[in-house]
């Protein structure tokens, strides 16, 4: 036990919290062991036992990982500023605990084909539950009073975890192009790069707050979620990557000039040339997104309505009908990330039952910087921007 819990504790209270929450970080390992064994047997019912030995040795790996960096860092199960040792893992830790099995089931599906029947939605359902428990655990820390130094250690390790396995999985499912790969692992090329300067003898510089850096986290794990639905064909899957990386790729790149020293965030000249940008990209583009997807969707529903004729049946008519209002919900900038996400769908859909025609790529393209950009200068209502930049439980933007 020494291997997983180095921490010695230094007072009575400490001794007798530590031993209470070994026992329940033993018992909550012990459950997620148990839904390893339950998730191979239901395996068993489409794969052969060779497959779903493997499935099971990935996944109990990735499951060890987990169980060993929680380990080593039960000693950090306090509040902010606060000395006291917790004894319980509290409902936020715990549901970030359940996260983790599930991505470590997830991790499994690296070495087996699509699955065949409604289990070809594992994976995906895997991704998404575990990305709704994201969102939730933070709340139930906050409102139980048990935010911890260790629920946020493990919250950031799993979700960069959680994006690698995803995208690996998409990239083995032929989903994605290997070249994903780097945009999984930038987290873990992040951290390399601080203990390189750590080893150099530099001094990484501390990160400045970013109202970016969460909604971009969430979006780009959306995506990955999104890209594992069986129906997302490749062409749409890699479409929506390139578009979803270009934010990532821009936050994670501003981060690492920033601690590596080889930028000064607080400079004038830096602040000026950001306001400058940042208008630019969310104040004045996005009207013209809008306006150019609304033309697109125009020539869509146009093809789409004369290609049917009169044959046009009551749920294509609703689909279409769907499609026109999400867009001039866009085109108004009123609720336009919704309205956006809400066209990105049958878009996608369509692609599924079409392929992707030039025309519907344009559309879905530029659905997708709406939702990632929003909807900018002479907007209407914007409601979801304070939903989008705080956190759960927050009465702020967390800013």
């Amino acid at each position: 036990m020494g291997l997983l819990m180095p921490y010695r504790p230094r007072s009575p209270d400490d001794r007798h919290a530590l031993r209470a929450l070994r026992g329940r970080w033993a018992l909550t390992v012990g459950l997620g062991a148990a839904s390893l064994l339950v998730g191979a047997a239901i395996l068993l019912t489409r794969f052969d036992a060779g497959r779903v030995g493997r499935w099971l040795l990935i996944s109990s790996a990735v499951f060890g990982y987990q169980v060993v960096f929680v380990g080593r860092r039960l000693h950090l199960n306090r509040r902010q500023g606060e000395a006291q040792l917790l004894a319980a893992l509290g409902p936020g830790n715990a549901l970030t605990l359940a996260r983790g099995v599930l991505l470590a089931m997830l991790a499994g599906f690296i070495v087996l084909p699509w699955p065949p029947g409604a289990l070809a939605w594992a994976p995906a359902i895997l991704y998404m539950t575990a990305d709704v428990a994201d969102y939730f655990d933070g709340y139930l820390a906050r409102i139980s009073r048990h935010a911890t130094q260790l629920g946020q250690a493990i919250d950031m390790e799993f979700d960069a975890l959680g994006l690698l396995v995803g995208l690996g999985v998409a990239i083995h499912l032929g989903q994605l192009p290997p070249a994903f790969l780097a945009f999984g692992a930038a987290r873990y090329a992040f951290v390399f790069g601080l203990w390189i300067l750590e080893r150099l003898g530099r001094e990484p510089r501390p990160l400045p707050e970013s109202v970016s850096r969460r909604p971009i986290a969430g979006l780009t794990m959306a995506f990955a979620s999104a890209v594992l639905w069986p129906i997302v064909i490749p062409p749409v899957a890699a479409l929506a990557g390139v578009l979803f990386a270009i934010p990532f790729a821009a936050s994670f790149g501003r981060d690492w000039i920033v601690v590596s020293g080889v930028l000064d965030p607080a400079s004038p000249r830096y602040l000026a040339w950001r306001r400058r940008l940042k208008r630019l990209i969310l104040h004045y583009l996005p009207p013209a997104a809008r306006l150019a997807l609304a033309v697109l969707m125009a020539l869509l529903v146009v093809r789409g309505a004369s290609a049917a004729g009169d044959g046009l049946r009551a749920a294509p008519s609703i689909l279409l009908g769907l499609q026109v209002l999400a867009t001039a919900c866009i085109a108004l900038g009123w609720a336009g990330r919704p309205a956006a996400l809400g066209l990105i769908v049958p878009l996608g859909l369509g692609a599924f039952a079409e392929d992707l025609s030039l025309l519907r790529g344009w559309a879905l393209g530029l659905a997708i910087a709406v939702l990632i950009l929003g909807t900018g200068a002479l907007s209407l209502w914007k409601p979801e921007e304070s939903v989008f930049r705080r956190r759960a439980g927050e009465d702020d933007d967390g800013s």
